[in-house]
């Protein structure tokens, strides 16, 4: 059904004045947001309830800047721990280092004392013969003396 029916500048007027004459209403009506028509007691709660979720959204934003703030720290922490352990890493390389010194010193010490310890089995073969041949001697002088004097 295809119904077609001429408009005269006249229609088109008085069209456009009654849209003028009733489109504040309209737009009041469809426009405005619509009214909360509930509880008073249920808007009070609804009130108290987004106060309260605003107050989590602050102390999640305050409890986000304090878990970055301690993740850095943290990492200050960490890294500092890592130039620490590399610090004792070196310290103890030198005493290491240190300690091969001092065993190689004991070892060269060592070896004048078994130096010392060869001289001294030496000298005391020598001060042995020595006593034996002067043992002797003696016996052998002191034997002539009685054989002379008898």
């Amino acid at each position: 059904m295809n119904v077609q029916m001429e408009l005269s500048e006249q229609h088109f007027q008085s069209i456009g004045q009654y849209v003028k004459d009733h489109f504040k209403e309209w737009s009041k009506i469809y426009l405005e947001p619509a009214k909360p028509t509930c509880d008073p007691m249920l808007l009070e709660r609804i009130t108290r309830v987004d106060e309260k979720v605003s107050d989590l959204n602050e102390r999640s934003t305050r409890l986000e800047e304090r878990m970055v703030g301690l993740t850095e720290r943290m990492v200050r922490v960490e890294e500092e721990l890592k130039h620490q352990r590399e610090l004792m890493k070196t310290g103890f390389d030198l005493m290491e280092k240190r300690f091969e010194q001092v065993d190689k010193r004991f070892e060269q010490v060592d070896k004048r004392f078994e130096q010392v310890d060869k001289r001294f089995d030496l000298m005391t073969k020598r001060i042995d013969r020595f006593m034996i041949w002067s043992f002797g001697i003696t016996l052998t002088t002191g034997g002539i003396v009685i054989a002379v004097l008898r």
